[in-house]
């Protein structure tokens, strides 16, 4: 029966998501699973996702740490933006055939969209998807497992406070030195690695509008690269706004990325792609 690779899923999460994550075996219960973890959440201060199969499902779950009081802390006071992002990220994993079951304090939700306030002293994620009844070549079963696993780190994420709120870039001001750098702030859905991800996993690693596939053309160096376009401007999500990962964003090449910010207001990826595809036609553009 073909293995899970701990080293390939952990590169693909890190790429997807753009922290910091390790691969390897993880002790739970007596057996040995392949486990993924953030590098930056120390033992007994973190979690993994433990990602195991039989020969009809693979599944992920979260195995938190043995001092994890203030990750808790931390979700349990989420806000209502990450509680909405929690709630969406969940329905569409259910739609796309996954099954996902949440439980805090031991008591099982079964609305995810109202996850209970309060002092949490347990939270637990199971997520599973069935495999198709037919032998898989590793190759196969990994990418099946690297659903999986991005469903559950993605849930227990988007209830941390991970988003960057500001970033610096270089950039000229009147009455600055060439070259100096300023700040300029973002909207927290910009940064944010978990929409990013759901975007992705939705959509995959290739351009909605021209079809290129970074890993087709670079190889594994190319693996998991892909811009997220926002079909909303980023200027004009208001603070409540609900972000909805699969209808605002979608995956673009830089290239693509770029062509659309070039008309204003932005193109829309579908006249981005007509424009590509009428060239490719032999048609002449004029615009």
């Amino acid at each position: 029966m073909a293995q899970l690779d701990a080293v390939f899923l952990a590169r693909r999460l890190e790429a997807r998501y753009g922290l910091g994550l390790s691969g390897g075996e993880q002790e739970v219960d007596g057996g040995l699973f392949v486990a993924v973890r953030p590098t930056d959440l120390e033992r007994p201060n973190g979690f993994s996702v433990i990602v195991a199969r039989t020969p009809k499902i693979v599944e992920a779950s979260l195995k938190m740490d043995g001092f994890t009081r203030s990750l808790l802390r931390l979700m349990s006071e989420s806000d209502d933006v990450r509680r909405n992002t929690f709630a969406t990220l969940a329905a569409l994993a259910t739609t796309d055939g996954f099954r996902i079951g949440v439980s805090v304090n031991e008591n099982h939700i079964t609305n995810l969209a109202e996850i209970p306030h309060g002092e949490w002293t347990k939270f637990e994620v199971d997520c599973d998807h069935r495999l198709p009844g037919v032998k898989m070549n590793p190759a196969d079963l990994n990418s099946a497992a690297l659903e999986v696993a991005s469903v559950c780190l993605g849930l227990v994420l988007s209830l941390l406070p991970i988003e960057d709120v500001t970033d610096s870039v270089s950039g000229f001001e009147p009455g600055l030195p060439e070259g100096a750098r300023i700040r300029v702030e973002v909207n927290r859905y910009e940064r944010s690695p978990v929409n990013r991800a759901a975007c992705i996993a939705h959509y995959g690693t290739k351009c909605v509008a021209c079809g290129l596939e970074f890993s087709e053309k670079y190889g594994t160096l190319g693996s998991e690269y892909i811009e997220v376009h926002h079909r909303v401007p980023v200027s004009e999500m208001g603070g409540s706004y609900r972000l909805d990962p699969v209808k605002d964003l979608v995956t673009v090449c830089a290239n693509c990325h770029a062509m659309l910010h070039r008309a204003k207001p932005p193109l829309s990826v579908e006249a981005l792609a007509q424009i590509i595809n009428g060239l490719r036609d032999g048609e002449i553009e004029h615009r």
